[in-house]
């Protein structure tokens, strides 16, 4: 693609709006909840950047694999611990309060399917 092509594509979006956003691929609006240590709580978070929800999406996913049995609680902490601070606060990284978290949520039908998938094989 040419410069002069790039600048009429780019001229009447949104500031911050991706291409994929602009033709209504991605929505703008992402939101997850994530769960925080000291003291251990659930919070939902709205308007998250693409890396945000990538990461947030990790660590659900991880969590779902120790819940699975397919990694060990052991594990998990050591990963989520060598983590740096989301938004200025650590991840929950407890196994068992984790689990105690996702099976709340289970009881009361709102079970959390926020995972990440690497394109990675």
């Amino acid at each position: 693609m040419d410069r002069v092509t790039y600048k009429a594509r780019v001229a009447d979006r949104a500031p911050g709006e991706t291409a994929r956003q602009r033709l209504g691929v991605v929505p703008i609006v992402r939101s997850m909840p994530a769960l925080f240590d000291d003291p251990p709580r659930w919070f939902d978070f709205h308007d998250l950047s693409r890396a945000e929800a990538r990461r947030l999406g990790r660590y659900w996913n991880l969590a779902l694999e120790m819940r699975d049995g397919r990694l060990t609680p052991e594990d998990f902490q050591h990963t989520v611990l060598s983590w740096r601070h989301f938004r200025d606060e650590r991840l929950l990284a407890d196994p068992t309060a984790v689990l105690e978290f996702l099976d709340r949520r289970r009881a009361h039908g709102e079970e959390p399917f926020y995972y990440f998938r690497s394109r990675r094989p």
